[in-house]
This record gives C-alpha cells, structure tokens and sequence, in this order.
C-alpha cells in the first residue's frame, strides 16, 4: 500500500484559515497506458432499495439488466455527508474535510466548486495531472462550469457558455417573480420558457441534463486520444423536477413534490442505462462510476440523507471489497489505486 500522505507547512495567508490537512498522491507503479475515468454524480438520488419501499415500485428488472453489463450495484453505501457542498469538497480533497472533533480540515477556498477556478488546486487534480489525465466536467446553474474554469467545461462551445451564464443569471434572479407576472399579463409563461423552450429548446431541462451532454459531446469525436476524468454532476433527480418518467419535458412545482421526485428518478434510470450501452460502444475498457452525492431532499434524518445510489462497473484488474463502504471518496481512492498499482487504502465514515 503506497499512498503517501505530506503534511504541508503553515501558510503565510492573513485571512487564518485552517489548512489543507495533508496531501493525498498515489505514485504511479505500472506506468501502462490510462483508461478514462467517467464519474456520474447523480444529484440527490436515493438508494434503489429506499425508493422501491416508498414507491413500491420493483427495479429488479433494471438491476439484472446492469449485471448482466458486468455492472455492481450496492445498496447500503454512507457517503461521508449530506449535502452537496460538502460532499463534493470531500470528493476533490479525497478525504474527510470535518476533523473527528468537527473542526474543518481544508480552506473555504477548496471547498467545492471554488477549488476549480484556475490557479486553485485540489488533492484529486494533483493526482490526474500528475497520471496525465485531463479532466472535463459538466456542471449545472448551481454549479456552472464557465464561471470557475473554461478549460474544463465539457461544452467546447463558446456561444453556448455565454447563452447558458446568461440563463443561470435569470434563472436565479431576485426579479423572477415579478418578470413571471408581467408575463402573465400577456399570457407569456416566462418560468416555463427558462425551463423548457430557451437556448434553442433546451433551457434548464438541458443544461441539467449531464449524461446527455456527455454522450453528444463524445459522439462528435472518433477517438479519445488523451486520458481524461469526465466529472459530470447531472442535476436529477433533484429539484427543480422537470422530466417526465420518459424524459421527455415536464415540470413539477416545488421542492417537496413526490410525483416530480419519483418521475425525475424513473428517467434517470432510462439514462443510465442509454449511457452505459454508448460507453460500451464507445469506451470499454473505461471505468464506469454511478453515484449519488447525498439522499432525496424528503429524508427524515441526516443519517438518512447520506445515504446514496452506487452503480459501477468492475474491472477484473480492479479488485473491490463490497464489504468496504465504497462512497465517493472511497471510490476515487480505488480507482485511483487501480490505475497506479497501489493498494486501496480506505477512510472510514
């Protein structure tokens, strides 16, 4: 087991905040070529098991369907915390970024996503960089991928960097409500058009729909020359809710609608497995991470927020331990072990 933990020295920054607490590096011991490295984030999607008891619905079905692809899926994964902002901090950091007597172990500017903006650094992207990985992420209004780092952003087209800041700007803007009923005056719904009908038919529907971009993105090209880490946080089934069971457009109100939840996740699962056959085409020997950053908004308690939806494919030089609590963090420290010959080493939640 080689991976090498740095202490780094105190920073001279005046603003006192706490330090990174060490630096995670996996040296490379095979030197072989690098397989890219997809790693869905699929917003607030509850466990399979969680929502079949809610919804009393039986997913058996799509379960065989992704073993038979060579496909895991684990039920009873705690990813480290229950919010987006933490857990994906973690997830860039590779390790906890809450100390056991709750003190914070990294800087409020490694915290995600401001750890992306350029000459920011993070243990993860010390690592690709150091594999020759490129790293492309697709993001969401929430967390919009021109803001922080054009380099990074999987769209390469500059108009629709401009049109979607544009449409993230709105969308969140304080005067919404009142554009909203100026519309309505002339029997305009200006909600719907941001949602369903701008950037040329696409609107938030669009922009949140990560594993459609990726795969339109990667079908314009013949061949992935470079490694690459594709980041890609798809924004279903959290809210705002607006697919159908078929993904086709449709929109839920609010943040607790049921119907919006359970409409948005049931896509999910037609995507998932539209993008597992692309990428069986197009990139076999990848690897392939489906996971959830936190549970549904509906949870009753943090312990249950944590609780996450965990799909990957296994790879026969990629020895996992089902036993092991395999949440983000967890599994980007044995991706990263697989790709460099070192052994796993774990975190414990």
């Amino acid at each position: 087991m080689i991976i090498v933990q740095l202490s780094l020295s105190k920073s001279n920054l005046t603003n006192k905040e706490p330090q990174l607490n060490s630096e995670i590096f996996f040296p490379d011991l095979v030197n072989d070529k690098k397989q890219n490295i997809y790693f869905f984030i699929l917003d607030a999607m509850q466990p399979i098991k969680d929502f079949e008891e809610y919804y009393k619905i039986d997913l058996t079905d799509f379960l065989n369907q992704q073993k038979s692809r060579n496909y895991v899926y684990v039920d009873n994964t705690l990813n480290l915390y229950g919010n987006t902002l933490q857990g994906l901090s973690a997830f860039f950091n590779l390790d906890k970024i809450i100390s056991e007597d709750d003190k914070l172990k990294i800087k409020s500017s490694s915290y995600f996503p401001v750890t992306l903006k350029e000459n920011k650094s993070s243990n993860l992207l010390n690592n690709l960089n150091n594999l020759g990985y490129d790293f492309k992420w697709a993001g969401n209004y929430y967390a919009y991928c021109p803001k922080f780092n054009l380099k990074y952003c999987l769209n390469p087209n500059n108009n629709t960097f401009d049109l979607y800041l544009n449409l993230s700007f709105v969308a969140k803007s304080p005067f919404i409500q009142l554009i909203q009923k100026f519309g309505e005056l002339f029997n305009f719904d200006f909600r719907d058009h941001i949602f369903s009908k701008s950037l040329g038919g696409g609107g938030l529907f669009k922009l949140h729909d990560g594993m459609g971009r990726l795969t339109n993105y990667l079908s314009q090209y013949k061949e992935i020359v470079k490694p690459t880490f594709y980041f890609i946080h798809h924004m279903s089934p959290h809210h705002p809710y607006l697919t159908a069971p078929d993904c086709s457009y449709k929109k839920y109100p609010g943040i607790e609608n049921y119907e919006g939840y359970k409409a948005a996740y049931l896509c999910n699962l037609k995507k998932i497995s539209e993008t597992i056959k692309f990428l069986e085409k197009k990139d076999p020997n990848s690897f392939v991470i489906f996971q959830s950053d936190h549970s549904w908004e509906m949870a009753k308690t943090p312990m249950q927020k944590r609780r996450i939806f965990n799909l990957f494919k296994t790879k026969d030089e990629c020895q996992h331990n089902l036993d092991q609590n395999l949440n983000n963090v967890n599994m980007l420290r044995l991706i990263l072990s697989c790709v460099t010959g070192n052994d796993p080493k774990y975190i414990i939640n």
